[in-house]
């Protein structure tokens, strides 16, 4: 999971790497970090039973978090996950082959 930190306006920096840039988010860091397993737990059990997921994602800030999530699915499933926004209150997951 990415690096998660404190800011000066009391809300928490997300670095997403892949994404180029720092995020902003109202979530202290262990809500953070809860939300994504949370999320993480839910996406694995999914693409245990389909090829592709879609997950509602409202925010800018919602879909770089779930972005930043391929890669951790990928690692548990033992298959590639790309995460695509195919529109715009959605993220989708979907499974290599």
């Amino acid at each position: 999971m990415e690096p998660v930190r404190r800011s000066a306006a009391a809300r928490i920096e997300i670095d997403l790497p892949d994404a180029g840039q720092t995020v902003l988010t109202p979530l202290t860091g262990e809500e953070e970090l809860r939300a994504r397993a949370a999320f993480l737990d839910h996406l694995t059990s999914e693409l245990g039973r389909a090829a592709e997921v879609r997950f509602p994602a409202y925010t800018p800030e919602e879909r770089l978090r779930l972005h930043a999530l391929a890669e951790p699915l990928s690692a548990r499933l033992g298959t590639p996950v790309r995460a695509e926004t195919r529109e715009v209150t959605a993220v989708w997951f979907v499974r290599a082959s």
